[in-house]
């Protein structure tokens, strides 16, 4: 259980976790704040996850993680929606590819940081899973439609944003791997282990970006750094900005 919530298949969270080191994060006004990507290529054909910490402040909206869209044929979309369930879905050329949802309220609470990771097995749907606070939540719709067609966007990746609804909260580190992580993988980086030594660690290997969202920054400035040694910084934009925040 993680706050009312049941885990599927047994998997229970990690009892203990250490706060991200530092005390930063971006903050986004919920009316245009944003973090832009540079497009790059993450996710093709094959396996893919996405882990980030965030917290939002008005929960009568879809708050965005991010998006990524080549006009509406080609979009992908990572967020909570109005009933708090969190959801992950690519469409290209109008036809749904992958489409994730949770079936409960997975983060029902305002002014309170969660850990979400999405895994994508390509190949297999009932493999394909939401976690939350270290916790494989369970799931309303878990389906991957077509597994031999890219999902690959020529397009920025917009931080903050789903649609046209921009997240009103904080975001706190957002990493790409090129896997399907497991629960294990899922659990280090929920406990803080992975991220301290990522660039030893076999996890590390597969990390395509990884912006701290304020640990590694300048903080005056607008750049927000890709520590994962891929070059792939993100920039503030829209008034989005640095604030003393962070999960504890």
């Amino acid at each position: 259980m993680i706050g009312g919530i049941s885990s599927s298949g047994g998997v229970r969270a990690p009892k203990k976790r250490s706060k991200p080191k530092g005390s930063t994060s971006v903050a986004f006004d919920g009316t245009n704040d944003n973090v832009s990507i540079s497009d790059f290529t993450w996710a093709t054909t094959g396996d893919f996850s996405i882990s980030t910490w965030f917290k939002y402040t008005d929960d009568d909206r879809n708050d965005g993680i991010f998006n990524q869209s080549s006009d509406r044929p080609n979009t992908i979309s990572f967020f909570t929606d109005t009933l708090d369930r969190v959801k992950f879905s690519a469409t290209i050329s109008n036809s749904v590819i992958i489409n994730l949802l949770t079936d409960i309220n997975a983060t029902p609470n305002t002014n309170r940081w969660y850990h979400v990771v999405v895994c994508v097995d390509r190949s297999s749907a009932s493999d394909s899973k939401i976690y939350v606070d270290g916790v494989a939540v369970s799931m309303g719709i878990q389906t991957i439609a077509d597994t031999t067609t890219s999902i690959d966007i020529a397009s920025d990746i917009i931080v903050g944003l789903s649609g046209t609804t921009y997240l009103k909260g904080r975001i706190k580190e957002l990493t790409f791997y090129d896997k399907a992580l497991n629960v294990r993988e899922v659990g280090m980086i929920y406990k803080n282990q992975a991220r301290k030594r990522f660039q030893r660690s076999k996890l590390g290997k597969h990390m395509l970006c990884h912006l701290t969202m304020g640990d590694s920054d300048d903080t005056s400035g607008t750049t927000v750094t890709d520590l994962s040694g891929n070059s792939r910084d993100g920039t503030l934009t829209n008034g989005a900005s640095f604030v003393a925040d962070s999960p504890s």
